[in-house]
């Protein structure tokens, strides 16, 4: 029986479901480097990824409730996470009190370094900048926050796996969460006149991959959806970038 790693199987399945013909008797067994996960009937591979995050965070966010057994205890969790919050606001958007020469006030200092130390402890990574997604990190933090968005679709397809397969001769199937499906859906009709929207397609278009399948999967539950998945296909066609939709009604 051949074992392939999690959602290599599924992707398969959703390849087949819509009339894709694949090479079932081949899997990666690391016999060669850099082997793709996947491959066609007529030989050409597929790799098989997701967007980065941390699937032991789904888990040990429903432990974290379950152990409340009191009210008392529900509600002590609710403040923990308020507390977090607020100083997470305050030192992202540096609202501190200031002097007249607009400089942070002793008092002021104090609470900025207090705040410093609730968001390294529970963030669990040093935030050098203001940008969300170095300040918080889903793989050290002990009370994380996900960003879902189209920057995560694209770091896997260009910086990831872009640079594994660089030479066009592989496709690529990402799995992302239902929340970044939806915002890739939401910006992707908005190229005209959006530059965000402008530069994800630009970059799926100047990415080494002829096609990639972009398909939602249920992150929270980690369940994939084999028979009905919402899905896009991109695809370039004699230069020119093309998409396709599946099981899902654009109006």
């Amino acid at each position: 029986m051949i074992e392939r790693k999690q959602g290599e199987d599924e992707a398969l399945e959703i390849l087949k479901s819509i009339g894709i013909e694949m090479d079932e008797d081949y899997t990666d067994d690391n016999s060669k480097p850099k082997m793709p996960d996947l491959r066609y009937k007529n030989g050409r591979f597929i790799e098989v990824t997701h967007t980065k995050h941390n699937i032991e965070i789904s888990k040990r966010i429903k432990k974290y409730w379950c152990e409340s057994r009191t009210d008392n205890d529900f509600l002590k969790k609710c403040q923990q996470i308020e507390c977090i919050q607020k100083s997470y606001y305050r030192y992202k958007h540096n609202m501190y009190e200031k002097d007249a020469d607009n400089h942070l006030t002793e008092t002021a200092n104090h609470e900025r370094c207090k705040d410093l130390k609730i968001l390294i402890k529970h963030f669990g990574t040093f935030p050098t900048d203001l940008n969300d997604e170095k300040l918080n990190s889903e793989f050290k933090a002990d009370c994380p926050i996900i960003v879902h968005s189209t920057d995560a679709i694209l770091r896997e397809i260009i910086d990831d796996k872009g640079t594994k397969y660089p030479y066009g001769d592989t496709d690529l199937f990402l799995f992302v969460t239902e929340d970044e499906y939806m915002n890739m859906l939401n910006l992707m009709p908005q190229w005209k006149w959006n530059g965000e929207a402008n530069i994800f397609l630009y970059d799926i278009d100047k990415s080494p991959f002829q096609t990639i399948y972009i398909c939602e999967w249920d992150f929270e539950n980690l369940i994939y959806n084999t028979v009905d998945p919402k899905m896009t296909r991109f695809c370039r066609n004699d230069g020119t970038l093309q998409w396709q939709y599946y099981r899902h009604n654009m109006s």
